[in-house]
């Protein structure tokens, strides 16, 4: 952490849940919903995103910040930052 800096945007998430059922043993996929953990040094302070529509909303937000676009998923890069990336406007 103490080297990223201020601009830079740290994201963690999984690629599918899997919950233990005792009814259901099992390994397969068992969750609609994944954690998302972003963080960003020149960003606010912590927040909700809510529940996200896509895991591609990730993507989105990644695109935003180098400047780009891709055709699916809404950016949270604003609600991060407080700010649309630089290199985006």
């Amino acid at each position: 952490m103490p080297l990223l800096s201020l601009s830079d945007l740290l994201l963690i998430t999984a690629d599918h849940g899997c919950d233990p059922d005792p009814r259901w043993p099992t390994t397969d996929h068992s969750r609609e919903y994944v954690p998302i953990l972003a963080y960003s040094p020149g960003g606010g302070p912590g927040m909700n995103l809510g529940t996200r529509e896509t895991l591609a909303d990730m993507g989105q937000t990644v695109a935003e910040n180098f400047g780009g676009n891709i055709p699916h998923g809404k950016s949270f890069l604003r609600e991060l930052t407080g700010r649309i990336a630089e290199s985006a406007r």
